[in-house]
């Protein structure tokens, strides 16, 4: 049972790095909802183009940093795994 004095254990380094996939929307296609100051939201837009790229990630520290280099870019997103080989990038 968790709760505030018994705070579950993680842990900082994965048994393994992991591999992960960062997409970016092409022709300025969001992959993120817009929350307007008035409430009023935009859906993400139905992108259907990207560039890839690939990252290992060891440790929870090196995912934090990449999350947050893409949290303010509505036109990209992180992906568990690695791009197939056979795509074309």
């Amino acid at each position: 049972m968790l709760n505030s004095t018994n705070p579950p254990k993680i842990k900082e380094n994965l048994d393994e790095a992991r591999s992960f996939t960062v997409l970016e929307a092409l022709y300025q296609k969001r992959l993120a909802k817009v929350v307007k100051c008035d409430g009023a939201i935009i859906d993400y837009d139905l992108a259907k183009h990207f560039r890839a790229r690939s990252i290992n990630v060891a440790t929870l520290d090196l995912l934090r940093t990449e999350l947050e280099a893409l949290a303010h870019n509505p036109r990209a997103c992180i992906v568990s795994g690695a791009v197939a080989d056979e795509i074309n990038r």
